[in-house]
């Protein structure tokens, strides 16, 4: 049994490291091709434990949102994980003009599948985001206690722990 569990653990193992992500990603890009959301990449990078995607366009109808210097994609026997660094979004983006996330790292686990943890920073400072897929709901928690644009303090709530925003999708 235990020769059993060692080869199942071994054979899990390489399969992580040496899934193809390169051809995961290209598939991911092309089906967000057909919800009319283009990304376009100056490099990538197939690293036996991680994959990375530099300088990344994000357009949705021709217009563009939104600007990754880095993404990085580490998938792990009981969770993945995807980090961002740099990301800005135009300034043509009605809602969060010139937003700029100076890194997020979002994490998910074979126990917990439907939910997504993320942590970052950005101008308006840390953050944590909860999104709970199957219930299609999520909380985005801003660790400071006051927002300076006016417009989104209207859609977020003063607790004790930040400014909170709870949606649905």
């Amino acid at each position: 049994m235990k020769k059993v569990s060692i080869f199942i653990v071994l054979v899990l193992f390489w399969i992580v490291l040496l899934f193809p992500k390169a051809i995961v990603w290209k598939n991911f890009i092309g089906y967000l091709e057909t919800k009319d959301i283009k990304i376009e990449t100056r490099a990538t990078q197939d690293l036996k434990y991680k994959f990375i995607a530099k300088d990344l366009k994000i357009s949705y109808k021709g217009m563009n949102i939104a600007q990754i210097k880095s993404l990085s994609l580490k998938p792990w026997l009981l969770y993945d994980e995807v980090n961002f660094k740099t990301a800005k979004l135009n300034k043509n983006v009605p809602i969060l003009k010139g937003l700029n996330i100076s890194q997020l790292k979002a994490t998910y686990d074979i126990l917990h599948p439907t939910l997504i943890k993320a942590k970052g920073g950005s101008g308006y400072g840390d953050f944590t985001i909860t999104v709970w897929i199957l219930k299609h709901k999520g909380v985005v928690l801003l660790k400071s206690d006051h927002i300076n644009n006016s417009f989104l303090r209207g859609y977020f709530k003063k607790t004790k722990d930040g400014m909170r925003y709870e949606f649905s999708y």
